[in-house]
């Protein structure tokens, strides 16, 4: 590889970011780090002990469990490092989306429950049991393969999604540089009255989409001076042409991706939220116009200052990359590989992975494209091509991990000390009707 300026830069930026991140694990620091650069060497495994078969792991096979359930790790301060990592600018785009882990075959794991998954395991609607976790993405351009985690929550069986997307945007707002302005895009399942209710008085912008059969309410006319004034004026029905009033802006034009679109913006429309006034702009786009059966019209609410009906619809779409990036995350970096017993392990392995997909971004102005002789040119590298590109750059940033040491053997099992099963948990029906207690008049 040819050494230039800029090729300096980017290995000094990445071996900063490899020596803070050493810096924030605590227990089972050395073999959580080299167990990271096993996992981004590491293409195919069947179970954790094969990471052990990669060149960086100098330590046995059993560091490798030993890093997972007994490590530790800063977390808020390995969140604050992912976040230091985004370019801000006047503008940044960020996404908020859940996805879930299965652990159906661990019955010693607390608090699983069934989620919703892309695949059927639960009947046949979608439904796994597992952890749900809440991610927090930096997207640097709509329609590419990067989306990188800053903030990844585990969403647990007392808290709802919703609630943890509000305090997920909360934080970003409190560490993200003042003078950026943070749009955050999030799909279907945060667009209701509830999410926009929690984010009332959030300082980043949000778009989220909404129902295509939702109902909500104009700004009421004039008092008249008789009763309570009113909260709500005539319904406004997304499904009912009539009862929409004159769009504040009206817009139409040729897109690269989605050809002819149209979009009608109307300000100030009105959440039925008990005990205060919830007013959101919300915006109807018209897609592929030019086709003879076009797709159905998409309904989005927006959370921010006054900007144009264009901006706001592409403002969503930096949302598209969280997709790949999720699946990636499952299906190479292995996030669903370990079946550990605790919790904690489970986040702590969650971490890592979040960590290994900073690694392929910052190194993929490094790396030239490896590509198999199936494979075609890429000029823009997905992070599947930069990994196959990273053992070539392992020898230039090295590892801040110190060397193993031999400890002889261990002593084993005390004699006399009984050995007991792990304790087993139910899985947790969240949301489930507690039963009605009659009331016998006396």
């Amino acid at each position: 590889m040819r050494t230039t300026s800029s090729t300096k830069r980017g290995i000094y930026r990445l071996v900063d970011f490899r020596q803070e991140l050493y810096s924030h694990l605590s227990q089972r620091r050395d073999a959580q780090f080299e167990l990271l650069d096993a996992l981004l060497q590491s293409r195919w495994g069947d179970c954790l002990a094969e990471f052990y078969l990669a060149s960086s792991f100098r330590r046995k096979w059993p560091s490798i469990y030993a890093a997972v359930e007994d490590g530790e790790q800063e977390t808020d301060q390995l969140h604050r490092l992912c976040l230091s990592q985004v370019p801000f600018g006047e503008v940044e785009h960020f996404v908020v989306d859940a996805s879930s882990i299965r652990r159906s075959s661990s019955p010693t794991l607390k608090d699983r429950r069934y989620v919703h998954s892309a695949t059927h395991e639960v009947g046949s609607k979608g439904i796994v049991v597992g952890h749900e976790y809440s991610i927090l993405a930096w997207t640097e351009r709509p329609h590419t393969s990067w989306s990188l985690p800053v903030y990844v929550k585990r969403v647990s069986s007392d808290i709802d999604v919703v609630r943890v997307a509000s305090e997920q945007i909360e934080w970003l707002h409190q560490n993200s540089p003042s003078k950026t302005i943070c749009r955050v895009a999030l799909d279907g399942g945060y667009g209701n009255k509830n999410f926009f209710g929690l984010v009332k008085d959030s300082k980043c912008d949000i778009v989220a989409r909404l129902r295509k059969d939702g109902v909500m309410y104009r700004p009421p006319s004039s008092y008249n001076g008789c009763g309570r004034p009113p909260k709500y004026g005539r319904k406004f029905r997304f499904k009912d042409p009539k009862t929409w009033p004159e769009p504040d802006e009206t817009v139409e034009f040729d897109d690269e991706h989605y050809g002819r679109v149209k979009l009608q913006l109307w300000r100030k429309i009105r959440f039925n939220y008990p005990h205060q006034v919830v007013e959101r702009d919300v915006l109807r786009s018209c897609v592929h116009r030019q086709k003879e059966k076009p797709p159905q019209p998409k309904w989005f609410g927006w959370h921010g200052g006054e900007v144009s009906a264009e901006q706001i619809w592409r403002s969503f779409h930096y949302r598209w990359p969280v997709e790949p990036s999720i699946r990636y995350r499952k299906e190479h970096l292995h996030w669903q590989l370990p079946q550990t017993r605790t919790v904690e392990a489970s986040e702590r392995w969650t971490m890592l992975v979040s960590l290994a997909q900073w690694h392929l971004y910052l190194a993929r102005d490094l790396v030239s494209d490896c590509r198999l002789p199936w494979q075609k040119k890429q000029a823009d590298l997905t992070p599947a091509r930069v990994r196959q590109g990273l053992d070539k750059i392992f020898p230039m940033i090295g590892t801040p991990a110190s060397p193993p040491r031999t400890r002889g053997k261990s002593k084993g099992w005390p004699k006399g000390r009984a050995r007991a099963r792990p304790e087993s948990y139910d899985i947790v029906k969240k949301g489930s009707k507690s039963k009605k207690i009659s009331v016998k008049a006396a």
